[in-house]
């Protein structure tokens, strides 16, 4: 290898290294901060296969570097195509609430019993929802975690009813444990009431909207829109590199990929 070559890998290791120390100490340990550092890490593995070919005329470099580059750029694509999906349903659907038979709050986590910064902002969207739609009947879906106090419905219960919201407008849905479960044992309990093919009104964050709705139209709710909540602009670019794998694996696989526990992971904001 040329001291040139040589020196230019030295140089991009160094960047990598640099890059992924800083990112690590501005934002700490997070999904979106070890995806970056991998994706630099594979841009160096391709470029040190790349110098590697133009010392040497072995053919299985040439085909290593090949495959690298061609796996690297399909990832690529994949990933912008996917996220600019995300990105583009991530906002509150025009008819939101046009005719809707009942609206469902999704859970997002509790730190011991108390609501996660995610949750609580998904609730306080559904507050300023629910007093502008007197009529329509709210389910607040989310089981109780191995380090939770409560289920997450009946915080978000209390929650609710402490900003005034009539008790008997709210449906508490206590035994899901992923998206998937939220809208199948809430379908189950619209069932229940005598709700055929319901129309739905799904409350959750900007970044899960797509998700949500995706995994609805899979289990039997096909009317179905979404109301977003806002989050914090770090929270979420964390979230929306993250989303891009749980969609692709209920898009891969859909029954399994709806269980996943790697698609539902927002317990900790």
């Amino acid at each position: 290898m040329s001291d040139k070559r040589a020196g230019s890998l030295v140089m991009y290791t160094a960047l990598c290294a640099g890059a992924g120390g800083l990112l690590l100490l501005i934002f700490g340990a997070s999904f979106g901060v070890f995806f970056i550092i991998g994706l630099c890490m594979s841009l160096l593995c391709v470029r040190a296969v790349s110098v590697l070919c133009a010392q040497t005329d072995k053919r299985i470099y040439k085909i290593i570097h090949i495959t690298l580059l061609a796996g690297l750029l399909g990832f690529i694509c994949s990933f912008l195509v996917i996220e600019s999906i995300i990105v583009a349903s991530s906002r509150t659907d025009q008819t939101a609430l046009e005719d809707a038979d009942y609206m469902i709050v999704l859970g997002a986590g509790l730190k011991g019993s108390a609501l996660s910064d995610t949750l609580q902002r998904r609730l306080d969207t559904s507050i300023q929802v629910i007093r502008g739609n007197p009529a329509i009947p709210v389910i607040l879906s989310g089981g109780q975690g191995s380090d939770e106090h409560l289920s997450e419905a009946e915080a978000m219960y209390k929650y609710l009813v402490s900003h005034g919201i009539p008790r008997e407008r709210l449906l508490l849905e206590n035994k899901s444990t992923s998206t998937e479960e939220n809208l199948l044992f809430s379908k189950e309990l619209m069932s229940a009431r005598g709700a055929v093919n319901p129309r739905v009104a799904i409350v959750t964050s900007d970044f899960h909207l797509f998700r949500a709705k995706l995994l609805a139209r899979q289990i039997g709710l096909p009317h179905t829109v979404g109301i977003a909540s806002s989050s914090p602009f770090f929270v979420e670019v964390n979230y929306l590199i993250r989303e891009y794998f749980g969609v692709l694996y209920t898009l891969l696989l859909p029954e399994r990929g709806a269980h996943s526990t790697m698609a539902d992971a927002y317990e900790t904001q």
